[in-house]
């Protein structure tokens, strides 16, 4: 009565032999994938998450994201006016929103992958963007960009963003727009929660159109690169 079951445990033993020859095989003939190097930036893992309102998003989908531009950018010409690089990833946020949950997530996430990010630790910020942190951007390889609701309040946020899209088309630097709780149309029209805070931040800068306009083209700009949701973990 248990003929059945001795040969499907041949079976299995035969199969597991098999696979370990063609392994073998493989192993010998050179088939088999690399071992992964954990500073490979193209390849970076990272085991824990951090929470992302109702969704779990993986730091390293940032990193896998930007693999095929940073293959394509050291394969491209060096051009001679292309800054030095001293940081891999700067982040953008708005500190009132994110500073304490999605920022802070990200950066302990890097910094355990040896990834050099650029966060600003400043609480307090005045009305003038630092020209360090202007400097920071241009430096950096990758800007991650954390649009929430309060992102588009902060004269400050906004500048770096201008900062930042000019370095995309200036130097091709990456950009990883993440949503946070936000919806990508609303940075895109200026809409929704992150539009009201924009409507309040322009009553008073009402007297200069053109930095207004070019903070809207900013926005639009951003919101209309491939990136992440809060509500969609694998993009958008």
């Amino acid at each position: 009565m248990f003929t059945g079951q001795k040969v499907q445990v041949q079976k299995t033993k035969d199969r597991a032999s098999s696979e370990k020859t063609d392994e073998a095989k493989k192993k010998k003939a050179g088939h088999l994938p690399r071992k992964r190097d954990e500073k490979d930036l193209e390849i970076v893992e990272y085991s824990s998450t951090a929470q992302l309102g109702d969704v779990l998003v993986y730091p390293s989908l940032f990193m896998r994201s930007a693999s095929l531009h940073l293959h394509l950018m050291a394969s491209s010409s060096s051009s001679s006016i292309t800054p030095k690089i001293e940081y891999e990833v700067f982040l953008s946020f708005h500190g009132v929103d994110t500073r304490q949950n999605i920022t802070s997530h990200l950066y302990e996430a890097f910094c355990q992958k040896k990834i050099r990010t650029f966060i600003d630790d400043s609480l307090v910020r005045g009305e003038e963007i630092s020209i360090s942190l202007l400097k920071a951007i241009e430096h950096s390889k990758i800007s991650v960009i954390i649009f929430s609701k309060g992102y588009a309040s902060s004269r400050w946020c906004l500048r770096e963003l201008e900062e930042i899209v000019k370095c995309k088309t200036t130097y091709d630097q990456i950009v990883i727009p993440v949503f946070y709780q936000v919806d990508p149309s609303d940075v895109r029209n200026q809409t929704g929660d992150l539009g009201k805070a924009f409507a309040e931040l322009e009553k008073r800068f009402m007297d200069d159109s053109e930095m207004l306009q070019r903070w809207r083209t900013a926005l639009r700009d951003a919101a209309n690169l491939s990136g992440f949701h809060s509500k969609n973990s694998r993009g958008c």
